[in-house]
């Protein structure tokens, strides 16, 4: 978060965990017959708070893992944390080495681009980045 002043763009891929326990324990919990109860709350969501503390010009790019109502969710997550762009994969890209991906920048179309590996994706990723031509 301190070098993001400095820098134009941002690609963030996925949060690292939505929740965390509300509660750590201090040594290991052993196995009981007893139900186990964690209470967790969410984490930080960095990309949101990013992307409002952007300066002009900056751009932020996000990634929708979804599985229902796929565009509708992530349309709604590129407005909700103030998205300029947003990259949506399913489940099914997890563990594997082709995806397919649709990517829809604000004020813009959803584009569709087929079955590759995920180096051809990211490559149009770097692509939509560069076509961005800097800051403002």
């Amino acid at each position: 978060t301190r070098v993001w002043p400095r820098h134009d763009v941002l690609v963030m891929a996925a949060a690292v965990a939505d929740y965390r326990p509300v509660r750590k324990s201090a040594s290991k919990i052993k196995k009981s017959t007893d139900e186990l109860v964690l209470r967790l709350e969410p984490t930080t969501d960095v990309l949101a708070s990013l992307s409002r503390s952007r300066r002009p010009g900056q751009w932020v790019i996000g990634f929708a893992l979804e599985d229902r109502n796929p565009r509708g969710s992530a349309r709604s997550k590129l407005e909700r944390k103030g998205l300029d762009a947003i990259v949506l994969n399913s489940p099914a890209a997890i563990g594997r080495t082709n995806s397919r991906i649709e990517i829809l920048q604000r004020g813009s179309r959803w584009k569709t681009y087929s079955m590759r590996d995920k180096a051809s994706h990211a490559r149009v990723i770097v692509d939509l980045v560069e076509s961005i031509g800097g800051p403002g």
